[in-house]
């Protein structure tokens, strides 16, 4: 039986039937209509009811699963998320929006499909434990992810050069242990993500700073730099660089190999964002451009959802290939492999990738229209990524700030913690991962 409350519920056609479904029933649960473990009308009952097809209600109802706001039960149903731990249960979304967000909306991903696939060679492989904890993993699946590096990101290397993981920040904590067991002097970006450089300062490294503006990292700065002092190591986010969005201008580009050359350091490159490249004029990677020389490549299978996020793919010279390899055999997943390899051989990976990038362009041209009405700071628009970098013409108080837009229901990330050097006062970062023009236009009001 169909709850009265579906009777306010009106479909039009300015937007997909299955998206105003879970509108509707995401507002009724935050609002506290549909309480914790209310049984959900089946979806041939809610599709009847709403003159729709089944599939349309199902696909709202999925992803309502996905962001915790339901749950299943297998052969009975769908109901109200809980807060509850037991089985089946999702703790409920923040209501607060994230006005950080750089991450796709999970619900928009190949969650059902990863999902079956994932049940089926589980179900499959039950009975052979072995077979389950296997330290090699499931081997065609490393020859499908080299063939995915060659076609989708243009980089040739060989098998010994080529490895995957998972978790970028243990792989980049790998990598120093492999290069630098002594220590060693590495420089990053500024600003830049802290996170890296925590990892760094915990691998015993010295970490010095180089400025970023429009075109990436000053590299006329690193010049100087290693004219004045020996370095080891430059990690760089050639493509998306985080957080400013920037990409490396063709002359820094080559200026930067060229320096790695002479001066006989290792370059470590981070292509996180390779799904969300929104012009031709962003370049490939270092690696593809440059196979040869001290350059290392660190990318993920994709951004979608942190299953796949977090499948970290590693090229590298064989000795810290193998050097990886010796530290992170037995921690491989065989069946999540299995499924993962099937959604990439299929297509599926690359077919969800291209409607995300097609919905995202929009999203931030969208909120391009928006910012480009406000006077009083500056941006450029991303050509990579999913946020944009503010810079303001006056300092901001961002302890006022940030209790103001708390008291909103919104989220932001304090800009402090990308600046190692001391914060300049007027920048930001909005990521619209989740953020939709209503929300940057309520957020630029309360600036």
């Amino acid at each position: 039986m169909v709850p009265k409350l579906f009777h306010q519920l009106r479909l039009h056609d300015h937007e997909k039937y299955s998206l105003q479904i879970e509108e509707f029933i995401k507002r009724q649960i935050q609002k506290g209509i549909l309480k914790e473990d209310f049984p959900m009308p089946s979806g041939r009952e809610l599709a009847i009811f709403l003159s729709v097809h089944r599939k349309t209600v199902m696909k709202a109802y999925e992803r309502l699963t996905a962001q915790g706001y339901l749950y299943v039960v297998e052969r009975v149903g769908f109901y109200v998320g809980s807060k509850s731990s037991g089985p089946g249960h999702f703790e409920k979304p923040s209501k607060a929006v994230s006005l950080s967000e750089d991450f796709p909306d999970i619900s928009l991903s190949p969650v059902r499909d990863l999902a079956q696939s994932y049940r089926r060679y589980f179900w499959t492989g039950r009975k052979h434990d072995k077979h389950l904890i296997q330290s090699q993993g499931y081997p065609p699946f490393e020859s499908t992810l080299h063939q995915f590096l060659v076609q989708e990101r243009g980089i040739s290397c060989t098998r010994e050069e080529f490895y995957f993981s998972h978790g970028h920040y243990t792989l980049l904590f790998l990598i120093i242990y492999s290069l630098f067991p002594n220590g060693g002097t590495i420089v990053l970006e500024e600003p830049g993500d802290p996170r890296a450089l925590e990892i760094l300062r915990q691998a015993g490294m010295n970490c010095l700073f180089v400025k970023v503006d429009g075109k990436g990292m000053k590299t006329e700065h690193l010049e100087q730099l290693c004219s004045q002092r020996r370095v080891d190591a430059v990690l760089i986010n050639s493509r998306c660089q985080y957080p400013t969005t920037t990409f490396l201008s063709h002359d820094r580009r080559k200026t930067l190999t060229s320096l790695s050359y002479i001066e006989g350091f290792y370059i470590l490159e981070c292509d996180y964002d390779h799904e969300f490249i929104y012009s031709r004029e962003v370049p490939i990677p270092l690696r593809a451009e440059y196979p040869s020389g001290k350059l290392i490549y660190m990318t993920s299978l994709s951004k979608m959802m942190p299953s796949l996020y977090l499948m970290d793919i590693l090229v590298a010279p064989k000795p810290v290939i193998s050097k990886v390899r010796s530290i992170l055999q037995n921690q491989r997943n065989v069946i999540l492999e299995q499924s993962v390899n099937e959604l990439v051989k299929t297509g599926v990976i690359r077919l969800y990738a291209e409607k995300l990038k097609r919905r995202y362009r929009k999203r931030r041209d969208e909120l391009h229209g928006v910012l480009s009405a406000k006077e009083g700071m500056y941006y450029h628009l991303p050509e990579s990524g999913l946020a944009f970098w503010l810079e303001f013409s006056r300092f901001l108080d961002l302890e006022k700030l940030m209790g103001s837009i708390s008291t909103k229901g919104f989220f932001l990330q304090n800009p402090s913690v990308f600046y190692a050097s001391g914060y300049p006062g007027n920048t930001l970062r909005l990521g619209f991962g989740k953020m939709n023009r209503e929300h940057l236009k309520e957020f630029l009001e309360l600036m």
